[in-house]
């Protein structure tokens, strides 16, 4: 029986403390936008607040923004719970990206500096006022966008590890011993030898 096993393991560099701090203050910076961001239509509170319970329960509120998006939907043309959905799934990357720098300070740091890129990216192309097509500008950001994912996937050395596994059949020996020392029977435990007199 033959098993053929691959396995894609990551090797970053060794570039210790300096690329977590770099990655904690990028997501801080992220913090940072998403409560100036929250503050245009509530106090300086309500910002924080909603911002602490996006990165600590992201999913939830971003769900708890869509069921009132729905609700309110067939009174309003307006969807006025998709700024909570926005935020609910920008504090759930940014709470994922943090965790992931934790437990993984090299290669985290190196993906949640890209993702931070990535959304710098964004940003950058959404004021941009050159008179460009959309679908152009649409291509140019996705192209931005994959380079700087491939440079992460390159920074972090994916290595595809192959394993292959054999099982050989079992196999059972029997050796039949016909020298003269097995025909002599066995001396028993509490055998003395014979006194021998000098000279014989």
């Amino acid at each position: 029986m033959m098993m053929l096993a691959a396995r894609l393991t990551f090797e970053p560099p060794a570039w210790g403390i300096v690329l977590p701090i770099i990655a904690g203050l990028l997501l801080l910076v992220e913090a940072v936008a998403m409560v100036l961001r929250t503050r245009r239509n509530h106090r300086w509170a309500g910002a924080i607040g909603l911002t602490v319970a996006a990165l600590l329960g992201g999913p939830v509120l971003a769900i708890g923004g869509l069921f009132f998006s729905v609700a309110t939907a067939t009174t309003s043309s307006r969807l006025r719970g998709r700024g909570v959905v926005w935020l609910g799934c920008w504090g759930s990357v940014v709470a994922a990206l943090a965790w992931l720098v934790w437990r993984w300070p090299g290669g985290g740091a190196i993906l949640a500096i890209a993702a931070a890129a990535m959304l710098w990216s964004i940003r950058a192309y959404r004021r941009t006022t050159s008179p460009v097509p959309t679908r152009a500008k649409v291509l140019l950001l996705g192209l931005r966008i994959a380079i700087i994912a491939l440079a992460a996937i390159w920074t972090l050395r994916p290595i595809l590890q192959y394993r292959h596994t054999e099982e050989m059949p079992g196999m059972l020996l029997i050796g039949l011993d016909h020298s003269a020392s097995m025909a002599r029977r066995d001396m028993p435990a509490d055998y003395k030898a014979p006194q021998i007199p000098n000279g014989q």
